[in-house]
């Protein structure tokens, strides 16, 4: 292994890097420094390619999984469209670059000698061999190895991991450093699945998804080109070619991207699926190409998919679609950026994002970037995940612990710090029967197949997901199951708002101002626009419902600078393809008959809030934990480092945080704003960590 990533340093020696009183050693601080000084250049590197139009994919994989034949394929798929170009990592040899150079394609061999991995400065002065001004689309095919190239970035946009169906199903299970960096996840010949009994495409996935990731996975088939025949019937031929694009590949990682690198991406993952069928093991479809692109997508003239599509839906007779690809549109995106004239230079503009799904819109599509100087977004509480309080999720580790207990949560609870430094994911790894849902419903079927066992599932959400909870405990009580018990800790939005407006840092100090807010869109599909009034009426604070789309965002941004500027205090609808005023009844009754509201329920960061949570009624009692296990939450101090319960409030960003971005990180979380896939520590750490560090 190699002496520049801390290979070396391991659990049984990682004495000999400290001195006696426990501090860290001179080896320590020369990691933390390479780290730190790889990042740097890794933004360099992104700039470059920003700055080019470029594209960049880091491909990873142990040795062998086929990773130059993916890229083969490619070239072969989209050089007559796209300007391609390589980046060869081996320790040794030029071999692969010489397969690449073979389709006309240029392409730079960095030879390691004993490094087991690329770094940034390797790229970067194998960028200076290239012209990237001639290039739309980059691939750095990295080193062999499943454990090192993760923690290394490259300036790359997004990381396309391949797992070889020959290496086992468990492999994302051995290596989760690797498997949590993926944006796309490809088990690799998959053709030998016919004659290997020991590799199961379900329980890769399984062991994706027990990360608490939810990236894509997919299947090649790579001798499809020798066999079309093989290949034509496994792709259904009701899907057609231009609406089958890519939904998790069609944006960029950074908000400095532009959009025609999107497109570029997106056109990858068309060529990709046009080679690899993607088929599981059992004949499923998971996602399917046909193998002959259509004669509109492979003109050499430059256009957006999403046009494209529209227009073939339009000619194929289907009804035109503008739900998603529409609102990530670059050019309406700017085009709406000159309503900045709205903007008053005689004011300041204070909005909040309640919820982390506005957060991460903002940042990774740099809404920010659009908005003049003196527009200034504040982040929200974010998500359940950020705001439960501790005491809750220790009394849910107590509960896993109990020898009888199956614990079942989303997937975002189980990485979440609870005290001690305790989590559900390290209850599970020291025995507790902890297990990840993607639905309720799923609870209720390990209760059915576990009779003998007490299924516990942890409920947690706005009133997006309480409806769910609602129907499987009904569906638990028509199906007879008393194995099965919930444990409530379904929070209420409005209740919130009020808080964060009474708050003496809104109210008294000054430390947080709020001109008006953005309401999240899909908690408001559910109880309607009608709530939010009372904000509007009482405390004369505009509120406009936005979807998660960049341009939702952007067009309720304008709407409130509009009411701002004359005056008006009311709420306004920008989603109106999914809100209306009174929200779903049918959602609205079940939870009625299932739930009543607590006298107080405990958030985090922001205390106990009068009515805000919602409790089990006695009439299905037999259906609650907290009734069932008399279960008890017990105060415990927060972390004095983490400023999560600050961030949570709007007083503070992450970036304020001591520990952000350093003891801090989404591979080793302090603060629940880290782990939350919608926090706001997630978000700044994702995609404006680069532009903080150069920065700082």
């Amino acid at each position: 292994m190699c002496q520049t990533c801390g290979c070396t340093v391991t659990p049984g020696n990682t004495d000999l890097t400290h001195d006696q009183q426990g501090r860290a050693g001179p080896v320590i601080e020369v990691l933390q420094d390479l780290l730190a000084a790889n990042d740097r250049v890794a933004v360099h590197n992104r700039e470059h390619f920003n700055n080019h139009g470029v594209l960049a994919i880091n491909l990873m994989s142990s040795p062998g999984a086929g990773k130059t034949a993916l890229l083969e394929a490619t070239i072969v798929a989209l050089g007559d469209r796209y300007r391609i170009g390589v980046i060869e990592g081996d320790l040794e040899t030029d071999y692969d670059a010489a397969r690449i150079r073979a389709h006309g394609v240029p392409a730079l061999q960095i030879t390691t000698g004993t490094a087991c991995h690329l770094d940034a400065h390797l790229v970067h002065r194998a960028l200076h061999d290239l012209r990237l001004a001639e290039l739309d689309l980059l691939f750095i095919e990295n080193v062999g190895n499943l454990v090192c190239p993760a923690s290394f970035d490259l300036g790359q946009h997004r990381n396309v991991v391949l797992l070889c169906v020959t290496e086992g199903d468990d492999k994302p299970a051995k290596y989760p450093v690797m498997f949590r960096a993926a944006d796309l996840i490809v088990l690799s010949k998959a053709d030998l699945l016919d004659v290997l009994d020991d590799f199961d495409p379900a329980r890769a996935v399984s062991a994706v998804r027990a990360l608490a990731r939810d990236t894509p996975v997919s299947t090649s088939w790579p001798r499809a080109a020798q066999r079309p025949e093989r290949f034509c019937r496994r792709v259904p031929p009701r899907l057609r070619p231009d609406v089958c694009v890519s939904p998790y590949l069609c944006e960029s990682r950074h908000c400095s991207m532009i959009s025609g690198s999107r497109r570029r991406l997106a056109a990858f993952a068309v060529a990709y699926r046009s080679r690899y069928s993607t088929v599981s093991h059992s004949g499923t479809t998971l996602l399917s190409m046909p193998a002959s692109p259509s004669p509109a997508s492979t003109s050499r003239t430059r256009r957006g998919l999403w046009h494209y599509s529209m227009r073939s839906l339009r000619s194929s007779g289907s009804p035109s679609m503008r739900y998603i690809r529409g609102f990530r549109e670059g050019a309406a995106a700017a085009a709406l950026a000159l309503l900045a004239a709205e903007v008053s230079p005689k004011r300041e503009y204070h909005l909040m994002e309640f919820c982390g799904g506005h957060t991460h819109a903002i940042f990774r599509y740099g809404v920010e970037d659009f908005l003049p100087s003196n527009v200034h977004l504040v982040h929200g509480p974010g998500c359940p995940v950020c705001v439960l309080p501790v005491p809750r999720l220790d009394a849910a580790i107590e509960l896993a612990r109990q020898p009888d207990v199956i614990l079942v949560s989303y997937g975002d609870m189980l990485r979440v710090p609870a005290s001690r430094r305790r989590s559900l994911l390290k209850a599970r790894a020291q025995g507790a029967d902890v297990r990840m849902a993607y639905s309720a419903l799923e609870a209720l079927e390990i209760a059915a197949a576990h009779p003998e066992r007490q299924i516990v599932f942890f409920a947690i959400g706005f009133e997006t997901t309480t409806p769910a909870t609602a129907h499987t405990i009904i569906e638990a009580r028509r199906r007879g199951l008393t194995n099965f018990s919930v444990f409530c800790n379904h929070v209420l939005t409005p209740a919130a708002i009020q808080s964060i407006l009474d708050s003496p840092e809104v109210r008294e100090w000054g430390q947080v101002r709020v001109d008006g807010f953005i309401g999240p869109s899909h908690v408001s599909a559910v109880i309607g626009s009608r709530p939010y009034e009372y904000f509007a009426e009482e405390y004369q604070r505009p509120v406009v419902i936005a979807g998660f789309e960049p341009l939702d965002v952007m067009q309720a941004i304008r709407m409130l600078v509009q009411q701002l500027n004359t005056g008006r205090a009311c709420v306004e609808n920008e989603f109106t393809r999914g809100v209306t005023r009174e929200g779903n009844s049918k959602a609205q009754r079940l939870v009625a008959e299932v739930f009543e509201l607590r006298p107080s329920f405990e958030w985090r960061g922001l205390g106990q809030l009068p009515y805000s949570g919602l409790r089990i009624k006695a009439d299905y009692a037999n259906f609650d934990a907290e009734h069932r296990f008399d279960i008890e939450a017990h105060p415990v101090a927060e972390n004095a480092a983490c400023q999560c319960p600050a961030i949570i409030r709007g007083v503070k960003k992450p970036t304020d945080c001591a520990i952000f971005g350093t003891v801090c990180t989404p591979r080793n979380p302090i603060g629940s704003c880290m782990v939350s896939a919608e926090g706001a520590c997630a978000a700044y750490y994702k995609y404006r960590r680069g532009a903080v560090q150069v920065a700082s």
